[in-house]
């Protein structure tokens, strides 16, 4: 996932701030205009959109006890 942040909102120039993810200072801005790395905010997204979608979503890699013992009867 690539975010798109080529608007001037988020950039600043004159002040890096520590990044709200990882602490790194960075001249960069989210969306809400807090200080974060693209590259932390991106990650930030990856994994609540995999993290719905495994919750969402079963794992059928994997069977669990109750799907083994009904294929063992």
């Amino acid at each position: 996932m690539r975010l798109d942040w080529t608007k001037p909102g988020h950039y600043d120039a004159e002040k890096a701030l520590p990044c709200r993810i990882c602490g790194t200072p960075t001249h960069t801005r989210d969306y809400g205009g807090l200080p974060c790395d693209q590259a932390c905010a991106q990650d930030e997204i990856a994994r609540e959109v995999i993290g719905r979608a495994s919750a969402v979503i079963p794992d059928e890699r994997m069977p669990n006890a109750g799907q083994i013992n009904g294929w063992m009867d």
